[in-house]
């Protein structure tokens, strides 16, 4: 909400100066609002979503954000800051975001950890790959297709979507 989709890495920083966290926490309503600013969007679309804990005032359950998260085709990375291990709601919603939309998460106890995550997440998105194919399709069928890609290559890891919607 503080500027619209960019590239300019100094406008995003100065648009996020002096913002403070107070208050409720509305974890499920931010990702669908945030998501929504995707649609119509082309090429490659990621989310990096940082939280420092749970969810306390949504009006959308998590089951609605991530089945919208799913549709919307973008990838989610997740950092968890400060959020302790015991904490398994939060540790679940964020893993599970990330794990079904190809994101990878990550929990740090510090702030000062943040720019070495992007950092990470910024290689990692620099070394993707897009793969294509074309599935048979049945008429009017709407439903959620599993996808389970496998690297042959020792060492390697794919991590992708693990379905889509046609």
């Amino acid at each position: 909400l503080r500027m619209p989709l960019t590239d300019d890495v100094e406008a995003v920083g100065r648009s996020l100066e002096g913002l403070q966290a107070v208050g409720a926490t509305a974890l499920h309503d931010a990702i669908v609002h945030a998501l929504y600013y995707f649609r119509g969007t082309h090429g490659q679309k990621v989310l990096v979503l940082l939280s420092d804990g749970d969810d306390t005032s949504s009006e959308i359950p998590f089951k609605d954000a991530l089945e919208y998260a799913k549709r919307s085709g973008v990838a989610i990375y997740t950092i968890g800051l400060n959020v302790p291990a015991f904490a398994t709601g939060v540790r679940s919603k964020l893993g599970s975001l990330a794990q079904e939309t190809g994101g990878q998460t990550y929990y740090i106890s510090k702030a000062t950890e943040l720019a070495a995550i992007y950092e990470r997440i910024g290689a990692e998105l620099r070394s993707r790959y897009l793969l294509a194919f074309n599935a048979e399709r049945k008429a009017g069928d709407k439903s959620y297709h599993a996808v389970d890609v496998k690297v042959l290559k020792r060492g390697l890891k794919a991590r992708t979507a693990h379905g889509y919607y046609p």
